[in-house]
């Protein structure tokens, strides 16, 4: 194949680098720093959630398995188990958890943490909502699906499209668009792995995008 350089990606696959890698050209990198998870998510939800969320939540995961056609994300009973933990909750109470947190939580009434290990596999992490300042249900939705999507591995904002979850800017969307679901079923396709070569990862997201081509429109 030609140098990433000399054949433009197409649109949802250079959105996907964007906000897998936060690159916006791939030769950024020699080596694909994506990260995600290998282990199933183990959800536990700290905090007693207001209606519309708590069918939001349950709605949402049962959408991000169907994206990836697997159980990826399966929520808990004992918070013992949980690799990752949704905190509906104040601000003050997170920061008892998470005091670096501090400063992400001035500018942010949702926010996520993860860690993961040297081979960039997310391990375990954190998300926090703000029950004090999270009054109306479009914004209750919109950023638990915006926190829980990039917690997720895909963990970049972005000023282009709209009628994104990744959308940078104000933003109202409660649903994901047709390039945000290409860029789910791309990063927990079992063929993309951290660490591999960027070489490699884009062969993946050319061959992968022609397999998906009459599930989702190419953009025009």
């Amino acid at each position: 194949m030609a140098h990433a350089g000399e054949v433009p990606l197409s649109d949802r696959n250079q959105y996907f680098i964007e906000i897998a890698l936060g690159a916006e050209y791939p030769e950024a990198y020699f080596i694909s720093r994506l990260v995600k998870w290998k282990t199933s998510v183990r959800l536990w939800v700290e905090g007693a959630l207001p209606v519309v969320l708590r069918e939001e939540l349950d709605a949402l995961v049962l959408e991000i398995n169907t994206l990836t056609n697997r159980r990826l994300i399966e929520e808990m009973k004992d918070p013992d188990l949980a690799n990752l933990i949704l905190y509906w909750g104040t601000p003050d109470s997170f920061l008892e958890i998470e005091p670096e947190a501090e400063a992400m939580l001035r500018e942010n009434d949702g926010i996520f943490r993860v860690q993961f290990d040297a081979h960039y596999y997310i391990r375990s992490g954190r998300i926090f909502l703000n029950a004090e300042r999270l009054f109306f249900d479009f914004d209750q939705r919109h950023f638990l699906r915006e926190e829980l999507t990039q917690s997720l591995g895909l963990m970049q904002d972005s000023d282009r499209f709209p009628e994104s979850i990744f959308y940078r800017k104000q933003s109202k969307v409660t649903a994901y668009s047709e390039m945000d679901q290409y860029l789910i079923r791309v990063l927990y396709d079992e063929r993309i792995v951290p660490k591999m070569p960027m070489k490699k990862l884009i062969e993946l997201l050319e061959a992968i995008e022609i397999e998906n081509e009459k599930t989702i429109p190419l953009r025009e």
